[in-house]
């Protein structure tokens, strides 16, 4: 039902059609005052009331309202040309009510069909406003595949016409693998549409990484119409997540490699992982590493050279560094050197560098000095860049804190060895050998004895055979320690009686023992005992001054038990200068294998030492 609005100034003409009407639309009168023309969908006017109208809808802003002249013949036909430009349709007065109902329905039909076009024609109108301005890529083809338009961004990325891409087909032309654009069309004409990356080629030949969503285009009656695809330039995204990825592999790279080097202080292990990690960080054909001492280079290690390469033979010789000049030059610059092609420089000495065509020397540093240089080399030329030696420098700073480390610990394991052997060497004087001297000179002394007083040789002999037996226990102490893994397998009850007898050698102590032989002690509380008894004993014979001494072993239901006490003259145990003793030394060793450790000592009351470990203890 349509809202018609009334302008007609004869009364008897406004009522009649007012009655036609009434029927099958909402009429309403005109009235300046109280109508408002939204409301209405045609209006019906004279020409005695156009001027009046037609100023009220300039006043309203609604002058698309259509209008429906009414007029008689004379009327009609001495219009004015400002009329008829704005009439819509016209009818004559006196009218026939159905010809007027046929002329209204019509005039209304007309407007809606154009309102509609109008709004259709707005539409596409913004649709191509979108089209044209959007950044990504879009092409349009037929039900065939046949491209029928491309917007300006399609035409700026791929250089591509409708009619470029028509000539060979869109999957020859535009996709780099046509077997793939022909696939992807297939799915969307069974599926409707699809999502995913792929490479086009541009006119010019570039590749592009696209991000391509093609689509089927259907109309209301759910027709197939043609295509559309949109495509998104991706390759600056791809490089981003290239640049990530590789930093996310260097960084693991990295990791890995700082984990590898400092799980070991053996300095050819560490040389040896320097080289199989730093593939990580930049792969190669070869490597070496070349270290610098008192300004000689020299060859530690390399892997992919030819066994009768001269770079081989370099490790044997005394080469001044300044006469390598690619090694002088990083040094002095204290940068990697990047040699893409190795024919175009002549500065690579011939001993280390025929037969490779890209090379990178990178200095290893520590503490702000060069000490050496790690050296990777490529059977292709132009494959190194200045990335692989940032990358490679990351990795050297790491290489020069563990080839120092390295080197650290091999000069502590020397020190450590020279200041057991200056141990070992003191026992043997302070101990053994005085035994010794003193059993030399009993002996001596027995051949004049024999003769003078025969009857104090039994106890004489007694105590050389206990002189001699106590350097014999001695002996075998340090022997075991020259070999720990003698230590290892000896008993514990064995290695108490050991120390006891050398005891015995060395003081006039008298010792008794209560040791029972012990089952199924690990290794580690076995060791870690034999310490404590050890260091027990060397505080009896060096500071207590003590005449008796008791060492008691025993095991019960899985608890092992060990007390040594001594009658001498004992200590405070809380006075910071007994710190000499060892007890820090039998605390700890207790505490690694999880046993229980009680000191008690007076002075003048002697001193105990009890040790408690119980199977149930993980060690």
């Amino acid at each position: 039902m349509a809202h018609i609005l009334l302008a007609l100034d004869a009364e008897n003409q406004s009522r009649i059609i007012h009655e036609t009407l009434l029927a099958t639309h909402q009429v309403t009168a005109f009235d300046p005052a109280h109508t408002a023309p939204c409301a209405f969908d045609l209006c019906i006017v004279d020409q005695a009331q156009w001027s009046t109208v037609n100023n009220w809808l300039a006043s309203k802003q609604h002058t698309s309202m259509p209008r429906l002249f009414a007029g008689t013949c004379d009327v009609i036909d001495n219009l004015s040309p400002d009329i008829v430009c704005h009439v819509d349709d016209v009818i004559r007065l006196p009218i026939h009510t159905n010809e007027l109902t046929i002329r209204l329905a019509t005039l209304l039909k007309s407007y809606e069909l154009a309102r509609k076009q109008a709004s259709l024609q707005e539409r596409l109108t913004i649709i191509n406003t979108a089209i044209e301005s959007t950044s990504d890529a879009i092409n349009i083809a037929d039900v065939n595949g046949t491209s029928v338009y491309t917007n300006a961004a399609f035409l700026n990325m791929y250089q591509y016409s409708t009619h470029d891409l028509n000539s060979g087909g869109i999957p020859k032309v535009l996709f780099v693998d046509p077997r793939i654009g022909t696939h992807i069309f297939g799915t969307v004409r069974r599926k409707g549409s699809w999502r995913g990356e792929v490479e086009l080629r541009s006119k010019d030949g570039h590749v592009i990484q696209t991000l391509l969503f093609l689509d089927k285009i259907m109309d209301e009656n759910n027709h197939e119409l043609g295509y559309i695809g949109v495509c998104t330039n991706i390759n600056h995204r791809k490089r981003i997540e290239m640049v990530q990825r590789e930093q996310r592999v260097l960084a693991e790279a990295l990791r890995d490699t700082a984990s590898a080097l400092t799980s070991t202080l053996n300095f050819d292990e560490v040389i040896t992982r320097i080289l199989e990690n730093i593939g990580k960080v930049v792969p190669h054909d070869a490597a070496n590493i070349i270290l610098i001492e008192q300004d000689i280079a020299y060859l530690v290690r390399s892997h992919g050279y030819h066994e009768d390469h001269p770079l081989q033979r370099f490790s044997a010789s005394q080469t001044p560094v300044n006469e390598l000049h690619d090694l002088q030059a990083i040094r002095e610059s204290g940068i990697p050197l990047v040699i893409p092609n190795t024919e175009h420089y002549a500065g690579l000495p011939a001993q280390h560098t025929p037969w490779l065509n890209s090379h990178i020397g990178s200095p290893i540093f520590l503490g702000g000095e060069v000490i050496g240089f790690l050296n990777v080399d490529c059977y292709q030329p132009d494959v190194f860049h200045k990335g692989h030696a940032e990358y490679m420098q990351l990795f050297v700073e790491q290489a020069g804190i563990a080839i120092q480390n390295a080197r650290l610990h091999e000069k502590a394991q020397l020190l450590a060895a020279i200041q057991e052997r200056q141990r070992l060497a003191r026992d043997l004087h302070d101990a053994v050998s005085q035994t010794l001297f003193s059993a030399s000179l009993m002996a001596e002394s027995l051949m004049l004895l024999w003769d003078k007083r025969p009857d104090e040789m039994p106890a004489r002999l007694k105590q050389l055979h206990l002189l001699t037996r106590g350097a014999l226990a001695e002996m075998r102490t340090l022997l075991l320690e020259l070999h720990p893994e003698r230590l290892l397998r000896t008993q514990l009850d064995e290695l108490i009686f050991q120390i006891v007898n050398a005891v015995k050698g060395q003081k006039a102590i008298d010792i008794q023992c209560h040791v029972a032989q012990v089952k199924s002690l690990p290794t580690t509380v076995r060791v870690a005992m034999y310490y404590i008894v050890q260091e027990a004993f060397n505080n009896i014979v060096k500071h207590a001054e003590a005449s008796t001494a008791i060492v008691q072993l025993s095991q019960t239901n899985g608890q092992v038990s060990l007390l040594i006490s001594d009658n001498g003259s004992g200590f405070d145990p809380q006075r910071a200068e007994m710190a000499g003793l060892g007890l820090d030394n039998m605390r700890e060793r207790a505490r690694s294998v999880g046993a229980d450790l009680q000191i008690s000592s007076e002075i003048g009351q002697g001193t105990k030492v009890a040790v408690n470990w119980s199977s149930n203890i993980e060690t």
